[in-house]
């Protein structure tokens, strides 16, 4: 299946890069294109529903295929819960919070940086926060993609951020 990812024209840090309805449809071979090397992908509500430890097995599937294209896969998370059953099954390197370093703030998005070990701008941060994953990630200088809530409740409270995203102006 194609992905269904589309670019977006940022013309504020609150802008995403690209905006994918689900991890599935992010276009790895675009993001490889774009000179990205590295995926940070946020855990709750973007991977797995709030406090889940299960990834679905497309999901699976899909990162299973991104790292055999060459992307290497990070989790980045604000979560203090043990997320090693994710991070082994992925398998990704966890970057996660601490209690003084936390998305959005750019200490969190420079250990990403060092953890990935490549300039900002070889890195993709996936999430559905728009605070945490999108502003954050791009004022730290990565490319952002917005991929909407799994739950109900949280969908609800971004479709107005998603719909008014999409306005914007595609490439």
């Amino acid at each position: 299946m194609k992905p269904s990812m589309k670019k977006i024209a940022p013309r504020s840090a609150w802008l995403p890069d690209y905006v994918a309805p689900t991890v599935r449809d992010i276009d790895v071979d675009a993001l490889l294109a774009r000179g990205i090397t590295h995926l940070a992908l946020d855990l709750d509500e973007t991977l797995v529903p709030h406090g889940g430890n299960t990834l679905t097995t497309e999901d699976m599937v899909f990162l299973a295929h991104a790292r055999q294209l060459g992307l290497k896969l990070f989790i980045a998370s604000n979560t203090l819960r043990n997320i090693d059953v994710i991070s082994q099954a992925i398998p990704a390197h966890a970057v996660r919070a601490t209690l003084v370093s936390r998305k959005p703030f750019r200490v969190y998005y420079r250990r990403l940086i060092t953890a990935a070990a490549v300039p900002p701008q070889h890195i993709a941060m996936a999430g559905d926060n728009v605070l945490n994953d999108v502003y954050g990630a791009n004022r730290a200088g990565l490319v952002t993609i917005f991929v909407p809530a799994r739950t109900r409740w949280r969908r609800a409270l971004y479709r107005r951020y998603s719909k008014w995203v999409l306005r914007q102006r595609h490439f």
